[in-house]
């Protein structure tokens, strides 16, 4: 194993908790050659030799906050819109 692998591996091993949300560590599979590394939160880490680390799952952290922000901007794009025709 090339000494690049090792050291990602390292990386994966050494997480507790998924980088973007950090929830906690469900489950870490695989040997020296390769890892996959599980959260919580459903997100998937995982190195192969010579590749870098990838993700096969990604966290949805964002993706729930992106969805969160659009939905306030449409409550209060109504707020707004009650509020001119209450003044009107």
């Amino acid at each position: 194993m090339d000494l690049m692998t090792s050291k990602r591996i390292d990386q994966l091993d050494a997480l507790t908790k998924c980088p973007v949300c950090g929830s906690a560590r469900s489950q870490a599979l695989g040997g020296r050659k390769n890892r996959k590394v599980f959260f919580a939160c459903g997100s998937t880490f995982y190195c192969h030799p010579g590749a870098p680390i990838g993700s096969m799952l990604p966290c949805p952290a964002p993706t729930d906050t992106a969805a969160t922000l659009l939905e306030l901007e449409i409550v209060e794009r109504d707020h707004l819109a009650l509020a001119k025709a209450g003044a009107a």
